[in-house]
């Protein structure tokens, strides 16, 4: 264990080598939270990646990782993103639901994987009964309709709400 720790302080350690090296202490029981915290600030993004892939699987002290966790979304390695973004399912609490819309919302269309995969895991934390009404309770609006237009799958309302006027997009449905 001792070697491969030496492995990861060396400065001229390759990504791969070094993310082998992760891989290993984490088989022999020899990985720590600081190891991992390094490794996730760590200048390659391969290194990154198979650290949090590593969090996925190690299931010790989590509460310390979440704020690493939601820094992650905003690297630079769309495959960082979209692995920090499967984690989120391991913390059910509005700040991951927060950040994965914040996600979905700043996700280029062309990247259909992060889309996607933000979609998947929004609706498992939306599967906690308890982040759902929480959930509920942020976003229930009492709204006027004043004015309709139908797309092909979407139906654009304009809405009063206390005396504010803005339009918003649904999923087509028929409203009176």
């Amino acid at each position: 264990v001792e070697p491969l720790k030496g492995v990861l302080l060396s400065s001229g350690t390759s990504p791969i080598k070094y993310s082998h090296s992760l891989w290993l202490l984490y088989r022999l029981n020899g990985l720590n939270e600081a190891i991992l915290k390094q490794s996730l600030s760590h200048s390659s993004p391969t290194v990154r990646l198979h650290t949090l892939r590593i969090l996925r699987e190690w299931k010790q002290a989590q509460v310390a990782f979440h704020p690493l966790i939601l820094n992650s979304l905003k690297d630079s390695d769309p495959r960082v993103k979209r692995a920090a973004i499967e984690l989120l399912t391991d913390y059910p609490e509005m700040s991951s639901i927060e950040a994965v819309l914040a996600m979905l919302h700043s996700t280029p269309d062309q990247d259909t994987h992060l889309v996607y995969t933000s979609r998947l895991i929004l609706r498992n934390l939306m599967r906690e009964n308890q982040m759902m009404k929480q959930q509920g309770d942020n976003t229930v609006h009492n709204v006027v309709v004043e004015e309709k237009t139908d797309a092909s799958n979407y139906s654009y309302l304009k809405v009063k709400e206390n005396g504010n006027s803005f339009w918003i997009a649904v999923s087509r449905m028929d409203i009176n």
